[in-house]
């Protein structure tokens, strides 16, 4: 096992650093296929349902198959999913949104591997445009809005809750 290395020195004198990570080749293929759907009922009243799945039929490819020393991960999930329900009033100028995302759990075998555990979240956001304003949008986006804490990827930060205002203007 090991990590294989190589430094690489560059002519430049201020080139910076001396290890550079990158992916690596193989020399054989691999089958890998997958799908994404996504879809939107229009409803009434300005209400719409929306949904997406993705999936890949293979997530992790052996070091048999590949001639490799080690195993070799996608580094992605094999399913994920979203549902919405939006709300948009043309008249009013209000919209909004309820989503919720799915994520299953992955292993990453990258320089810095690991699992990712799957997570679900609840997303919502709310958009003003008032008339008397004329050409501005008050807006609210909240993500994980339950501060559920997770990792997206392999030993990065640990997310909860994110909740940003914005305030846009068109002339």
């Amino acid at each position: 096992m090991g990590c294989p290395i190589g430094v690489v020195n560059f002519d430049t004198p201020n080139a910076g650093s001396d290890v550079i990570v990158a992916y690596r080749s193989y020399q054989k293929s691999i089958n890998l296929f997958g799908s994404d759907l996504g879809a939107e009922l229009l409803l009434d009243r300005g209400f719409s349902l929306q949904g997406t799945y993705s999936w890949v039929n293979k997530k992790l490819f052996s070091k048999t198959d590949l001639g490799t020393r080690q195993d070799v991960s996608l580094n992605a999930p094999a399913n994920k999913h979203s549902f919405a329900i939006n709300y948009r009033d043309v008249a009013s100028g209000v919209s909004a949104q309820l989503r919720e995302r799915h994520v299953d759990g992955f292993n990453t075998l990258a320089f810095v591997g690991g699992p990712v555990e799957p997570y679900t979240l609840i997303d919502a956001n709310l958009a003003v445009r008032p008339a008397f304003l004329n050409g501005i949008v008050l807006a609210i986006d909240a993500t994980n809005l339950t501060n559920k804490e997770h990792r997206e990827f392999t030993q990065g930060n640990i997310i909860g809750r994110l909740i940003v205002g914005r305030v846009q203007v068109t002339f």
